[in-house]
């Protein structure tokens, strides 16, 4: 199930110097399909899961 994580600011990179803000991170298994901002992700993925979180999503490091 596709599932969009969605937070007040994404970061696509450690120390991303420009954010996405009210954005989503769309993840399909155990890939990454789409990050962007989350009002187009849902347009794109309409029957996807919606996970809210507070603050900032970023990569692992």
């Amino acid at each position: 199930m596709l599932t969009l994580h969605a937070a007040p600011v994404v970061r696509r990179t450690p120390g991303d110097a420009a954010p996405l803000y009210d954005a989503a991170v769309a993840v399909d298994g155990d890939r990454i399909a789409a990050i962007g901002p989350l009002e187009e992700l849902r347009r794109t993925y309409p029957r996807a899961r919606v996970r809210e979180w507070p603050g900032e999503l970023g990569p692992a490091l």
